[in-house]
């Protein structure tokens, strides 16, 4: 089965040969495989075997604007688009370091609820229908 097969047939509920496999590589984990050996045109996608990575973004956030607090040579401190304080590090990809968030009870929930509801810059339209 090609990739968009084992996809659509996985949507359908149908069984496929195989469950559709995908995967998100950090860039520090790309950069490392470069330097191991693994050469620049290579597509890690193909080289693994995964399944299509077309996908459409869908901007889930509370759309808060993203604003640095802290910059550093080591890291940044940033206020998110969902409104967390998170810290991450330049020189290597991980897990940042969330420290704040501004729903922590019911009432901070009701306050900022409606920064969920739909708005048309949500989807990018034009690039999904390419996609």
């Amino acid at each position: 089965m090609t990739s968009k097969e084992r996809i659509l047939v996985a949507l359908e509920h149908r069984e496929a040969d195989r469950v559709p496999i995908w995967e998100n590589f950090w860039g520090s984990t790309i950069r490392r495989w470069h330097k191991e050996g693994l050469t620049e045109d290579t597509d890690p996608t193909v080289f693994f075997g995964l399944d299509t990575q077309h996908h459409t973004s869908i901007d889930w956030t509370l759309q808060f604007p993203v604003e640095t607090i802290e910059e550093t040579e080591e890291y940044v401190i940033r206020r998110n688009a969902n409104g967390d304080l998170e810290k991450s590090f330049k020189d290597h990809d991980s897990t940042p370091l969330w420290s704040d968030y501004p729903i922590t009870d019911r009432a901070s929930w009701k306050e900022h609820k409606s920064r969920f509801l739909w708005n048309e810059s949500r989807v990018d339209i034009q690039a999904a229908k390419k996609a």
